[in-house]
């Protein structure tokens, strides 16, 4: 259990009433401007370019407990990631590299290199690994969905996605051309996470500074603040093992 809190907290060191149905199948809307609003969410997306997330304040709530941490997340085309996690004291805790094939976690607490697959963060997070730039607000659409839906439900609309036993409902906020809201289901493990996003910047992004996670199956409510991001950007992702670190498989 420790294992698993502690890589969730890496990773984030970086959904029936009455509706009208636009589309079942695929995505095909009936009217261009529905279309047009949706191209304008996806093009606004940070994960478009590299981006630098250079400090997010993160508040962990876990049974009562709350944690405080410092993160950064850099990220790069095509889907590759590092996080930071350090104390408020700026004492780096932990250090992890994501690529569409590869995990590697840095654990400085326990000095062991953790290695895996990116298979692996979806039995933690419950969520599929395609989602994962979801959690900073980003609409991700993946080729490989099974069934794609649009919505339109109380005046706002609700894009459905599901891939695998996975589903995904991104609740859209055309006026600000972001995404407002985001559930997660995982009907094996009936893992679901709810995420809202508010206290959008006035850019070309929109990105949101705010960041609310509820794990209702494990009760873990987590709290980003986004301080400062760098975007686009085209650094270096460097990932040096610890040196004597003990090697072992992320189960």
């Amino acid at each position: 259990m420790q294992r698993k809190i502690l890589i969730i907290l890496l990773i984030l060191a970086e959904s029936c009433a009455s509706k009208h149905i636009i589309s079942e199948e695929k995505l095909e809307k009936k009217t261009d401007s529905v279309e047009a609003r949706l191209d304008k969410i996806i093009r606004r997306n940070i994960s478009n370019e590299g981006f630098y997330i250079t400090k997010a304040s993160v508040s962990i709530k876990i049974n009562g407990e709350t944690k405080q941490l410092i993160v950064s997340e850099k990220f790069k085309n095509p889907g590759i990631f590092l996080f930071s996690v350090k104390s408020l004291s700026g004492i780096e805790g932990a250090r992890i590299y994501l690529s569409p094939d590869t995990l590697m976690v840095n654990n400085r607490i326990e000095k062991k290199l953790l290695i895996g697959k990116p298979k692996d963060l979806e039995k933690i997070l419950g969520m599929s690994i395609f989602s994962l730039n979801s959690l900073i607000g980003d609409l991700i659409i993946t080729e490989k969905n099974e069934k794609l839906k649009l919505e339109e439900k109380d005046n706002e609309y609700v894009l459905t996605q599901i891939y695998l036993e996975n589903i995904c409902k991104s609740t859209l906020d055309f006026k600000n051309e972001k995404v407002k809201s985001i559930n997660f289901l995982n009907n094996l493990s009936k893992d679901e996470i709810e995420i809202k996003f508010s206290k959008f910047r006035n850019d070309d992004k929109n990105i949101p500074t705010v960041i609310e996670l509820n794990d209702i199956k494990k009760k873990i409510v987590v709290k980003i603040r986004l301080r400062r991001v760098q975007i686009p950007w085209d650094g270096e992702l460097e990932f040096i093992p610890g040196k004597g670190y003990k090697i072992e498989e992320i189960k």
